[in-house]
């Protein structure tokens, strides 16, 4: 068969929302949009024994539509730093964001949510 076709099932999720995936049962998500994009959203993710949905934009990321037991994953987002904006987790704000290397970092427990810088 045509390996090749499976190449761009594969970089997608990898360069457009940063899925990577370094430290045991965390998922690391960095979203990398091109200027012409305003937001991207894939269907259909997996990780470890977790199914779930993802929509990304340059200062947000949001989990739907989570489908198995993500309790023992967590979820890594680095967003961007921006001058006089904060992160917060389903309109909340978060205290314990990390900044390195001109990005927030925050990590939660793998469900619904959304991340995001305002």
């Amino acid at each position: 068969e045509f390996y090749e076709a499976s190449l761009v099932y594969a970089s997608v999720p990898r360069m457009y929302f940063g899925l990577d995936s370094t430290a045991y049962r965390e998922l690391t998500v960095s979203p990398n949009l091109p200027n012409d994009l305003d937001y991207l959203t894939i269907s259909n993710l997996m990780f470890y024994d977790v199914t779930y949905d993802m929509k990304v934009s340059d200062n947000k990321v949001q989990i739907f539509n989570v489908r198995g037991n993500g309790e023992e994953q967590t979820v890594k987002v680095m967003l961007k730093e921006e001058k006089g904006k904060e992160v917060y987790l389903n309109n909340k704000k978060i205290a314990n964001a990390i900044s390195e290397n001109g990005y927030v970092i925050v990590t939660i427990p793998f469900e619904a949510c959304t991340v995001e810088m305002k």
